[in-house]
């Protein structure tokens, strides 16, 4: 999958995450936010997910995802784990129909989900296909995050 980026700002983030079926089996998170660097583990183990971060250590349940918007499986979750600061984040979703959305020069038809969270507020759009089109968020520094699919 090939994403274009825009409005990015003193963000760096490098994750390897390794899933058995839908849910996450291990995850390695670096990230470097205005020169701040959090790390971020996690690993199944002995029937839970367990996650090793700023925070410290958490036991989640065994089958857990990420924010990782290529699986439409992400749209019925109700936590989702955030690979950046290990936080298991309460997550509510909203279906907010279908739109004109421009992909690869033409026009489709795209399902268009909001993802609401205690600090974000993050769009996604799917193509009639179920595939992961673009996202659109604000940072907590009012920056517009946008990804599109190339």
């Amino acid at each position: 999958m090939r994403f274009g980026m825009l409005g990015m700002n003193a963000y760096q983030q490098h994750e390897e995450e390794t899933w058995q079926g839908n849910c996450l089996a291990r995850l390695e998170s670096r990230t470097e936010e205005k020169g701040n660097v959090t790390t971020v583990a996690g690993r199944l183990e002995a029937g839970a997910f367990v996650i090793d971060g700023p925070r410290g250590q958490e036991k989640l349940p065994a089958c857990v995802m990420s924010f990782a918007y290529w699986n439409l499986r992400v749209l019925k979750q109700t936590h989702l784990v955030n690979v950046q600061t290990g936080a298991w984040t309460p997550v509510k979703v909203q279906d907010l129909g279908k739109e004109p959305y421009t992909l690869r020069g033409s026009s489709v038809e795209a399902s268009h989900f909001r993802l609401d969270t205690e600090r974000n507020r993050i769009e996604v759009w799917y193509s009639p296909a179920g595939e992961w089109i673009g996202l659109r968020s604000t940072t907590r520094d009012g920056h517009v995050l946008s990804y599109q699919l190339k």
